[in-house]
């Protein structure tokens, strides 16, 4: 039971790798903004901490009325603060992981595939991301044949299959 959980809570960090690389490739503003957002992740988390902390206590000096406008405002950045970080480290978790069993090839060559002209229907499928979970035979079809079987045989790849089929 516990490896199915941590098999599921691995597919749900592959879906947000999936997402964020879809942003890279189909939206070149998204994508200079994902780096920025990277870079700051990796370089500049604890500044952040400590400017955001500076901002709150200038926000207590305001009266009232300014310090609840003020404080829902921030309250809504650090919640997207907090989601974009979560999303990073779930890529950059999820990257670390399939390097180490040499899978990182075959998602890119999967992503590329899902991009190519003569699949332009699918694109629509592209921003309900969370349906790929549910349909990995759709993205196995996507591959041509030699890489198609190599992916097949992978016991990842069979296992989430099985796994997506027992949970309905």
């Amino acid at each position: 039971m516990q490896n199915l959980i941590q098999l599921v809570q691995w597919t749900t960090i592959l879906i947000k790798m999936i997402q964020i690389s879809l942003i890279h490739r189909l939206n070149k503003k998204k994508s200079l903004l994902l780096q920025q957002q990277i870079h700051n992740h990796l370089n500049n988390h604890n500044n952040n901490n400590n400017l955001n902390s500076n901002h709150n206590n200038n926000n207590n000096i305001n009266n009232n009325n300014n310090n609840n406008n003020t404080n829902n405002n921030n309250n809504n950045n650090s919640t997207n603060n907090n989601n974009n970080n979560s999303n990073l480290e779930l890529h950059l978790h999820l990257h670390h992981h399939l390097k180490q069993a040499h899978l990182l090839p075959l998602l890119h060559h999967l992503l590329k595939e899902l991009l190519l002209l003569h699949h332009h229907h699918l694109l629509l499928l592209l921003p309900r991301v969370h349906l790929l979970l549910h349909h990995p035979l759709l993205l196995l079809a996507l591959l041509p044949l030699p890489l198609r079987s190599q992916m097949q045989e992978h016991s990842y790849w069979m296992i989430l299959i099985q796994t997506i089929h027992q949970l309905g």
